[in-house]
């Protein structure tokens, strides 16, 4: 903050950004909650594995994504420093997205995408992040 209470340039755009991405994170996470709820009831057990498997993949994904956006948000907030070998990196190096066994039913793969592409998008703005901070550093 400036000393006439305003945001540095960028500041609150940054902070903008941060708070829609947790919106879209919770939008995303309640779609694939509500359809990781109700597995097909006439699967077979290796559909049934796979179900649960692309499902349980998805919310670790999910869940990487909200603990970073929450951490910049501490940032932006004041509450953390802006330090790039913070670690943060860590939270989005989860292994490559398996292949599923058997095909995903319409639903549950529409659910995973968005959290899939989420992910991806939050792992592109940490390689920007940590990125700039070498330019600087």
């Amino acid at each position: 903050m400036s000393a006439q209470g305003e945001s540095p340039a960028g500041e609150g755009a940054t902070a903008s950004l941060t708070v829609a991405l947790l919106r879209e994170a919770v939008a995303v996470g309640e779609r694939l909650r509500a359809v990781a709820a109700t597995p097909p009831s006439e699967a077979e057990p290796l559909e049934l594995l796979g179900w649960h498997a692309a499902v349980l993949d998805a919310t670790s994904r999910l869940a990487a994504v909200v603990a970073w956006l929450l951490a910049r948000r501490a940032v932006e907030s004041g509450e953390r420093a802006d330090d790039p070998e913070d670690g943060l990196q860590r939270l989005l190096e989860l292994p490559p997205r398996p292949q599923p066994a058997v095909e995903l039913p319409p639903p549950l793969a529409g659910a995973i995408a968005p959290v899939v592409a989420l992910y991806e998008r939050i792992r592109r703005l940490e390689a920007l992040r940590r990125q700039s901070a070498g330019a600087s550093g």
